[in-house]
């Protein structure tokens, strides 16, 4: 990882980065005003991505975020799509998904690709290459996948269906197998 740890919201920082297309076209955002995170498209941070501790982030727009390593939200921390992170989420308008790229070790042991610590909540998508982690108390609202699912005391966890896949989601596009029976095998 070239960039080691980030964080996408940092304390008394604004920043707005912008991808455009040959037409001027916003394709892909990420940005932080002090309290909202613009996100759109495809975005891949060849770091760690850290949320710190006891940090309100609501987001705006729909992205997908690949993380070369681990994704981390420390305690009392909550990233929604809503202010007050509860049921009035639409993810057909505002949906993160987090892509955690962190390898399972070689010898089988626990690996945390993303984590969610203690009274925390997350509204999103979660696809971590390894595993997944949620420790007391955690809400989270969306779909996992994971290599392991590790859940805490007391976690809720609301599987919202998100629709389609936002674009740059990972996804598997295999053919679909068609089964002939073996001539001879099979009779009617």
């Amino acid at each position: 990882m070239s960039l080691g740890t980030i964080t996408l919201n940092p304390k008394n920082t604004t920043y707005d980065c912008k991808a455009l297309d040959a037409s001027g076209n916003v394709i892909g955002e990420l940005g932080w005003d002090g309290s909202t995170l613009t996100i759109a498209g495809t975005i891949y941070l060849d770091a760690n991505i850290d949320f710190g501790q006891q940090n309100n982030v609501v987001y705006k727009g729909k992205a997908t975020i690949y993380a070369s390593g681990t994704i981390t939200m420390g305690q009392q921390t909550h990233v929604c799509g809503t202010v007050n992170c509860d049921s009035a989420w639409d993810p057909s308008k505002n949906l993160l998904a987090w892509v955690a790229g962190k390898q399972c070790a070689a010898n089988g042991a626990e690996t945390d690709s993303m984590s969610i610590n203690n009274y925390s909540t997350f509204q999103g998508a979660v696809y971590t290459v390894c595993d997944y982690r949620e420790g007391n108390n955690v809400t989270l609202w969306g779909p996992i996948i994971a290599h392991q699912v590790y859940l805490q005391n007391s976690t809720t966890n609301f599987y919202v269906p998100i629709g389609t896949p936002l674009p740059g989601m990972p996804a598997t596009y295999d053919q679909v197998q068609q089964i002939v029976p073996e001539p001879g095998s099979w009779s009617s």
